[in-house]
């Protein structure tokens, strides 16, 4: 129905808030949202990621002194493995597969910059009602890197798009509501600056 209109690529420095899911699995799969989901919006995540994968990459081969790895084997010490996209961290193997997965990453994205042609990898975004990126799911340690190595531009998709937003579209661009909502998203990834 929408296309390709919600692949858009921003500068990274536009994702600064991410929202955390429980705060839109409450509500109906719908692209269109009328909630105030931006209010549960956090800032936090973002700097902490950046803060987690600098300190990782700084201990590269001493990975079990990074903050990351340390927060992971407590977690699993405690009998509170962390759960990640389907995979429990039950072992002390897969922590140090997840941090030097991390360090592969970072290290990839420092020299070859962000690659946006690797399949089934888009940073999930929604809309808020002024226009506004959230970063919704997926990417966190993608945006993190590439804020840390300032990499110009990032791929998103967005999920979700917030009824204001669309009625604000229709205003400017006085088209089909599904016309005037391809306009205006491109405008966001038109929009350079940061």
């Amino acid at each position: 129905m929408i296309g390709d209109a919600v692949n858009l690529t921003v500068p990274p420095a536009q994702l600064v808030a991410k929202l955390p899911r429980s705060a839109v699995d409450r509500e109906p799969a719908r692209f269109v949202f009328a909630g105030d989901w931006a209010a549960a919006a956090q800032t936090r995540p973002h700097e902490q990621a950046v803060q987690s994968m600098r300190d990782l990459l700084d201990h590269g081969a001493d990975i079990e002194n990074s903050e990351v790895h340390r927060r992971l084997s407590a977690q699993l010490a405690a009998g509170r493995p962390w759960a990640k996209a389907g995979t429990l961290f039950d072992s002390a193997e897969k922590i140090r597969a997840y941090c030097e997965d991390c360090i592969a990453t970072g290290r990839s994205i420092e020299r070859l910059g962000y690659r946006s042609d690797l399949p089934n990898d888009a940073i999930e975004v929604i809309v808020t009602a002024d226009g506004s990126l959230v970063h919704l799911r997926r990417g966190n340690h993608r945006v993190a890197f590439a804020r840390l190595f300032a990499v110009p531009l990032v791929p998103v998709e967005v999920r979700h798009v917030h009824r204001d937003f669309v009625m604000s579209c229709l205003r400017r661009h006085r088209q089909s509501w599904l016309t005037s909502l391809r306009a205006g998203l491109r405008q966001l990834g038109e929009r350079r600056s940061s």
